[in-house]
């Protein structure tokens, strides 16, 4: 194992010098994106097509946009291409070694000016809270919710998105949230911004972790209808959709056992 590990050390400190430090480039999604060289082989070329086509669609020219759950920063530097020069990327991830790449990512593919790296946890309240490491280098998995999977706690600081939103005067027309079980707690901290921005919301859902969490589906249904929020099936790797162009009712929506990843899409959208 030893020797595997310096094996891997010389060769990803080789492809560093050999690209200048300038990462490695990736086809992903229709995108090309570098990513710094120990991490270039983390997402497979068809991650998520249905995330790719929400955030080229919701993200607009100048927009403040949100990306909870950044990890290493690909839809990060999906949403910053959108927004472009003039819009504000926010980005949020709580990792330690993770939060590094990511702002390794954004400054390998010349996002740094648009993109916002922060390392609070995003819950329904600003405060402070342990937030549970895996334990697995550049782990998509960790979270505000222990799990089977959990390894290490960490005191990190927490920041409802109403707060965010509050101190600093923004207006918030796209999410994308992955927060790995806590999304119940998220979408409460985000009332106000919900209701009174209207973003479009990308959402990942992880049943298991949610129920870990005291929360079901079924609640967050429920918190969903009162914000008047309709919600469609993002379909991604051959996954069956619910008929009828992928609206989602409540009845499929609650038996879902597995991720699965949705758009939010408000029934009144604000003014642009």
């Amino acid at each position: 194992m030893m020797a595997r590990q310096v094996v891997r050390d010389f060769v990803y400190g080789a492809l560093d010098l050999c690209t200048a430090g300038c990462g490695v480039k990736r086809r992903i999604g229709g995108e090309t994106i570098r990513f710094p060289a120990r991490w270039c082989r983390w997402y497979p070329a068809d991650y998520e097509p249905g995330t790719f086509v929400f955030l080229r669609t919701h993200c607009g020219r100048g927009d403040t946009v949100i990306d909870v759950g950044a990890h290493l920063g690909l839809f990060s530097v999906v949403m910053a291409r959108s927004v472009g020069p003039t819009g504000r990327v926010i980005s949020f991830e709580p990792t330690p070694l993770t939060r590094a790449a990511l702002r390794e990512t954004v400054r390998i593919n010349g996002c740094d000016e648009i993109v916002e790296v922060r390392g609070e946890a995003v819950s329904k309240t600003t405060g402070t809270a342990t937030f549970f490491d895996t334990g697995d280098a550049i782990s998509n998995a960790n979270s505000l919710v222990h799990n089977r999977r959990s390894q290490v706690g960490l005191e990190v600081k927490t920041v409802s998105l109403d707060d965010l939103v509050a101190e600093h005067h923004l207006t918030v027309r796209c999410l994308k949230v992955d927060v790995e079980g806590a999304e119940f707690d998220l979408l409460l901290g985000a009332h106000k911004t919900l209701m009174n921005d209207r973003p479009a919301v990308a959402l990942s859902l992880h049943p298991a972790s949610l129920k870990a969490a005291g929360h079901s589906l079924a609640d967050v249904w429920g918190l969903l209808q009162q914000y008047e929020i309709r919600v469609r099936l993002l379909v991604s790797y051959g996954m069956k959709a619910p008929p009828q162009d992928a609206r989602v009712g409540r009845d499929w929506f609650i038996q879902q056992e597995d991720l699965f990843d949705v758009a939010l899409e408000p029934k009144h959208s604000s003014a642009r």
